[in-house]
């Protein structure tokens, strides 16, 4: 299943949307996801970034995330999060981050 955690947005393919922090960190929790797609401004305190350390520590990643945010500092953010977490390797373009396995 492929989970959206994007304030505003949508996208063909997703099987359910999380508009806030919040909601998306109890979707993680709760199930087990194929695709994350995540934006980084989530319209509140905290970020998409926040929720992907969240999820990095609590082992909640799942196999593919795709940042589908225009914040480039965010995108930066989350990508060198997810490549510190040593779960991913380098993305072949700017929004894809693909799962190495343990």
């Amino acid at each position: 299943m492929n989970l959206m955690i994007n304030s505003f947005n949508t996208r063909s393919g997703v099987d359910v949307i999380a508009r806030n922090y919040s909601a998306g960190k109890q979707l993680l929790n709760c199930f087990e996801w194929d695709v994350l797609y995540i934006d980084h401004d989530l319209n509140g305190i905290e970020t998409g970034y926040d929720l992907i350390m969240w999820a990095i520590h609590h082992h909640k990643l799942p196999k593919v995330v795709i940042v589908t945010s225009t914040n480039h500092i965010g995108v930066e953010n989350i990508r060198a999060a997810l490549l510190y977490s040593a779960k991913y390797k380098e993305p072949s373009y700017n929004e894809f981050w693909d799962y190495k396995g343990e």
